[in-house]
């Protein structure tokens, strides 16, 4: 049996072991952390808990394809609990409050109360949400790799994106800050701009409310960690090995081919290496020398890095009566 090494514990190294091990490898991940999850984490502190990377999952809809990707690798089972909020996100400004609503009718009567000066855009948004809304995310095989049960995009899929394609070279061309001041009112401006970053192109902005009208986008309960916490077992279960506090310094390389990594200074043989760290950072920092492949001058050119900083705040207070 080959032994394959897999680099971190997130998300992504979870969904390739566990692949990889009902593939017929030895699998084991190296994690530099004490938990699995990576990015996608949550913690508990003082009594309350803080999430810090899972805020709405594509796919926790029974409805969409991706869904049953979740469940193959345990992030999702039928005892996990989906919380879909509504409204999704609550926004006040100079003494009003915008609520962003699922329901594509009642965002469309509530932006026009907060503004009737926008009602155009606001109906053109709202007819444009309802073509978003009917795109799922696809989940496709892996150019190269043996499948038992080969994935295909439905006829269904394809027919459901037509209606939106026209529009999506609208929203592309713009930011969502760009697109965002063709509203008048700047209580929806800040609004729209809360969603998804102000520098990210605007179909990202549709996608994801069109994700929130098609009843997608829940939060399971428990959050990321309980998340990756669920995925870890289903790989150990499955007989793959996790190794936590076990940071991976460089990729072993010979004649091109990736042969192990090097831990604390010790080489560990492998017949594969899955790197599933920032790919950004893994050319540069796990490969002596870095890669210089076309495409790895190409991301090094054209990836700007989105940076996060979470600060998170408990409030000892009875809020049930306030707006998420």
């Amino acid at each position: 049996m080959k032994n394959v090494i897999v680099v971190g514990a997130g998300l992504s190294g979870l969904t390739a072991g566990i692949y990889a091990l009902q593939s017929g490898f030895n699998v084991t991940i190296y994690e530099s952390h004490t938990i699995p999850g990576g990015a996608s984490t949550s913690w508990s502190r003082k009594g309350y808990f803080f999430e810090g990377g899972l805020h709405w999952l594509t796919g926790s809809s029974p409805k969409t394809s991706l869904n049953r990707l979740w469940r193959e690798v345990g992030a999702l089972d039928n005892q996990v609990q989906i919380y879909n909020r509504d409204p999704f996100l609550t926004f006040d400004y100079n003494g009003q409050t915008a609520y962003l609503y699922r329901n594509i009718e009642k965002l469309r009567q509530h932006f026009i109360e907060i503004s009737p000066d926008d009602e155009k855009e606001i109906n053109s948004l709202c007819r444009d949400l309802k073509k978003f809304a009917k795109i799922s995310m696809p989940i496709t095989d892996i150019k190269n790799v043996k499948v038992k049960k080969k994935s295909s995009v439905p006829i269904s899929m394809l027919f459901n994106l037509l209606p939106a394609l026209p529009r999506m070279s609208f929203y592309s061309n713009q930011t969502v800050n760009e697109y965002s001041k063709r509203f008048k009112s700047p209580l929806l401006q800040l609004l729209l701009e809360s969603i998804v970053g102000t520098d990210y192109n605007a179909t990202a902005l549709m996608f994801t409310l069109g994700t929130l009208a098609a009843g997608d986008g829940g939060y399971p309960e428990g959050g990321s960690l309980s998340m990756a916490n669920r995925m870890a077992k289903r790989f150990e279960a499955l007989g793959g090995t996790i190794q936590y506090g076990k940071p991976v310094s460089k990729v072993s390389v010979q004649n091109g081919i990736a042969n192990g990594v090097i831990i604390n200074g010790e080489y560990i043989k492998a017949d594969a290496v899955i790197v599933t760290q920032d790919t950004l950072v893994a050319i540069d920092s796990l490969f002596d020398p870095p890669i210089s492949e076309p495409w790895a001058e190409r991301m090094r050119k054209t990836t700007k890095p989105v940076l996060n900083t979470f600060i998170s705040v408990g409030v000892e207070a009875d809020l049930t009566g306030v707006p998420e």
